[in-house]
């Protein structure tokens, strides 16, 4: 992969070259080849090259295409990314937030692309501790992807998995296995009763039910989910938390 990184570098070093050569160094064409060689340096964890190239298309295309642009919302989407892995959150929500707010102003309040930016922002928030934001934020995700790609997307089930890890971090434990049932039933109707997905809600339902003193339903679902991991070959992190749980 650090082949396939170097080669796209490359090619993305020759555009930009050329562009510059050939419309300017302040073109919009310009600003979306420094966003791909920002993401590209992201992807290669070179955290402060990819600050340098991001932050520098995302100044080009506000001058360029103006504030409400819907690349703009973009740039600044990736650039909340950026700092998501910074750990600088404030910032990351500052530029999430300007984003979700151009995608609304320019697509409307019920667009699928407005859902994709609010749910980063839940996840955003939940990362935060602001676990009653972050509900706010994915509930309104959620019904948008309810009414623009129908109730039992994949989607509408990533939806209710952080919802259902967000009021479980508030204590509300009916309403957290509420979102964890959910997000179960569509992903194994989708994805079928093996795959990755469903040890993260089968993960979050044992931890509810533990919660609620209810030990042996939490060790059915834990071994729900670990007879998934002995299915599969690339094992998530659940697998490994089912395991240690079930041993005491």
């Amino acid at each position: 992969s650090l082949g396939k990184y170097g080669q796209a570098r490359k090619f993305y070093d020759r555009a930009l070259t050329i562009l510059e050569e050939t419309v300017g160094p302040e073109h919009s064409e310009v600003a979306f080849v420094l966003g791909n060689l920002g993401n590209l340096y992201l992807a290669e964890k070179k955290i402060e090259l990819a600050k340098e190239y991001m932050l520098r298309s995302l100044r080009m295309q506000e001058k360029v295409l103006g504030s409400d642009h819907p690349k703009v919302a973009n740039a600044y989407t990736n650039v909340c990314a950026l700092f998501m892995q910074l750990g600088d959150f404030e910032k990351a929500a500052e530029h999430c937030q300007r984003g979700l707010a151009i995608r609304e102003k320019v697509l409307g309040p019920e667009h699928s692309e407005l859902a994709y930016s609010l749910g980063s922002l839940g996840n955003l928030y939940f990362f935060q501790g602001k676990y009653q934001k972050a509900q706010t934020s994915l509930l309104r995700a959620q019904a948008i992807f309810q009414k623009t790609l129908g109730p039992e997307h994949p989607l509408v089930a990533t939806c209710a998995n952080s919802l259902g890890n967000a009021v479980k971090a508030m204590k509300q434990f009916d309403q957290a296995r509420k979102h964890f049932a959910l997000a179960l039933k569509i992903w194994a109707k989708v994805f079928g009763p093996v795959d990755a997905r469903l040890t993260m809600p089968l993960t979050g339902l044992a931890e509810v039910a533990q919660a609620q003193g209810k030990n042996q339903e939490a060790r059915a679902h834990l071994a729900q989910a670990l007879k998934i991991c002995d299915a599969l070959s690339d094992q998530p992190d659940q697998c490994e938390q089912a395991r240690a749980f079930l041993k005491h």
